[in-house]
This record gives structure tokens, sequence and C-alpha cells, in this order.
């Protein structure tokens, strides 16, 4: 997962960001889909909106997963780019919740 920071004219790329890898936290998946009230149903223009009004607070849940960001380069980053990776985020941790198993096996003492 890569985010590009770009110039501050936002004409230029001029770093990529790789996310650290590590599995995202309930905690994180809970934050964004309050903060933005995202569903599964949602569309980009809903997600862009929220995004855009909740900017603050956004950038600080994704500072968790991508570290390396400075408070100055999120205001670089294009919004358009974002939006796909924090619907791809939450997909993605809904489909790993989806893979737990339900029936009992392998919880915690079992």
């Amino acid at each position: 997962m890569k985010l590009k920071i770009y110039d501050e004219k936002g004409k230029n790329v001029v770093r990529e960001v790789e996310a650290e890898e590590y599995d995202i936290t309930f905690g994180v998946v809970i934050e964004l889909m309050e903060l933005l009230k995202i569903d599964d149903n949602m569309n980009s223009i809903q997600v862009i909106a929220a995004a855009a009004k909740t900017w603050d607070e956004l950038t600080s849940i994704l500072d968790n997963i991508f570290p390396n960001v400075t408070r100055e380069e999120w205001k670089t980053v294009k919004l358009k780019e974002l939006i796909p990776l924090i619907m791809w985020i939450v997909r993605k941790s809904i489909s790993e919740m989806l893979k737990i198993p339900g029936n009992g096996k392998n919880l915690p003492g079992e």
C-alpha cells in the first residue's frame, strides 16, 4: 500500500510512502468507520465529503498506518488518491474479520 506525497502545488510527486507492515487493528477500522460514517454501500463522493470535513482527525488515524508522513505532507496528499486507500483499508479489514471462525474453534480457552 503506497501513498504519494506531492509538492506544495500538487503537481509533482516528491516521494512515495509505503504503509507499515502490520495488521490493521480493529480500533483503527472502527475509528475510520465512525469518523467517516463509512458503510459498504457508500460511494467515493460521500467518502470524500466526509474526509474533507474530518481531515485532522482522519490524518491522526492514518498516522498509525503511515507513521513516516508529517503533518505538512498530509496536506499535499490528493483526496482522489486517499479515498480509494481508505476504502481499501475498510474493505480489507472487513474481509479479514469475516475470515474469523464463528464456530468457536481457535478461540482462547477452547
